[in-house]
């Protein structure tokens, strides 16, 4: 059975919550489907199991739960950004793989950086993944924790204390 499928608004208090309608353009029955989305959005795995309920007669309508986290989402630190990633990521419908796809880098390394909220990623695989997700920055302010700066320099002038003295002592 032929089906139309449309991207639609859903008034709520909170404002316009997209989803997609499927329907038959010829419905033998009056019956209609709320299909919820995975986690990862309305992806397009589930909205093949919508059509192929609507090719079966039914209208079946998903829509996208996450509505409210973007596009208006503000990160107020650093810290949140590779949360608001993931949250673009999967409000723009866009799977790993398809990520991947962009980015022309392999699925195992977009995994990879969400299961680690980014801890992997340099700073320009992070400006590249803002860039295909369309996620913008308007204001940038930078503070600098001076004393954070000594703590690592201690840090580091111990690690470096300490490896010279193994090399002493295997001399």
């Amino acid at each position: 059975m032929p089906i139309e499928q449309t991207e639609v608004l859903i008034s709520t208090p909170d404002g316009q919550m997209p989803a997609v309608l499927f329907t038959p353009t010829h419905p033998d029955r009056q019956s209609a489907i709320l299909l919820l989305m995975e986690a990862f959005g309305l992806t397009s795995h589930i909205q093949d199991v919508a059509a192929r309920i609507a090719h079966e007669g039914y209208v079946v309508i998903i829509p996208a739960l996450y509505y409210r986290e973007l596009p208006h989402n503000k990160v107020d630190s650093l810290n949140k950004l590779p949360n608001a990633l993931i949250k673009a990521r999967i409000a723009a419908k866009i799977s790993q793989q398809e990520l991947a796809d962009i980015l022309r880098i392999d699925e195992q390394r977009v995994k990879e950086y969400e299961d680690t909220d980014y801890q992997c990623a340099s700073f320009v695989e992070i400006l590249e993944v803002s860039t295909a997700l369309g996620v913008e920055f308007e204001i940038a302010t930078v503070q600098v924790d001076f004393a954070e700066i000594e703590a690592v320099k201690k840090s580091v002038d111990k690690r470096r204390k300490e490896k010279l003295n193994i090399k002493t002592r295997a001399s």
